[in-house]
């Protein structure tokens, strides 16, 4: 098998066992685990206080069955791109407030497919028409997802990942309309019954696909 890299950040202050389930999911996906501590100075910034010092805090992420690596974030904002940009994992989860389970079980490989394909891992990432972040947000759709700040790497991704799974819940998990109507809207993926007839819209689906299936197979492989 070849090496599979998951990498997962967070505060963890304090570490809890929640963290410590999701790390293990994490950890089951690939060949290796790499912890990403967020610096006091991150955590200062985002709440205002540290209840445990980033040592302590990695130490204890040390001792959690399934971690291979535990490494402080480079990054003292809210991104962790380029402590990514060195590790390069193969998948990536940020274990925050929200219980990513439903990501890492199902959505990973897609996940990253959509990223890759949208911005190439820039957060600062806009298109021409207006699309921001990671993930590619219009204002709109991430102002109904409660996303304030699309280039906040975190918000972002918490907010592409829930319009993925809404998407995928309406259509029963089409990933072929879900993708559509990710890119093109789910309204006119329901006027014409699926793919919009768009090359937009059509080579989008066909280049997302593609690398889904090529990260799922890497993964297998």
């Amino acid at each position: 098998m070849k090496e599979r890299i998951i990498a997962v950040s967070g505060g963890f202050d304090p570490l809890h066992v929640g963290h410590v389930r999701m790390m293990q999911a994490a950890a089951a996906l690939g060949t290796k685990l790499v912890v990403i501590v967020n610096r006091d100075e991150f955590l200062l910034k985002k709440k205002g206080y540290v209840f445990m010092p980033l040592d302590e805090r990695m130490e204890m992420a040390r001792a959690i069955k399934g971690v291979d690596e535990v490494v402080a974030a480079i990054d003292t904002d809210q991104t962790v791109c380029e402590t990514l940009r060195l590790i390069k994992p193969h998948v990536f989860a940020i274990l925050d407030r929200r219980d990513p389970a439903p990501f890492l079980k199902r959505s990973v490989d897609l996940v990253k497919a959509v990223i890759q394909n949208e911005s190439a891992y820039d957060p600062s990432a806009i298109s021409s028409a207006g699309a921001m972040g990671l993930m590619q947000l219009m204002p709109g759709t991430a102002k109904m997802l409660g996303v304030e700040d699309p280039f906040d790497p975190v918000q972002n991704l918490e907010g592409g990942i829930k319009y993925l799974s809404q998407l995928a819940d309406k259509y029963n998990g089409d990933l072929t309309k879900t993708l559509a109507a990710y890119n093109a809207g789910p309204g006119r993926v329901d006027a014409y019954g699926g793919i919009p007839p768009f090359a937009e819209t059509q080579k989008y689906v066909r280049g997302i696909l593609a690398l889904y299936e090529r990260n799922n197979s890497e993964g297998d492989s």
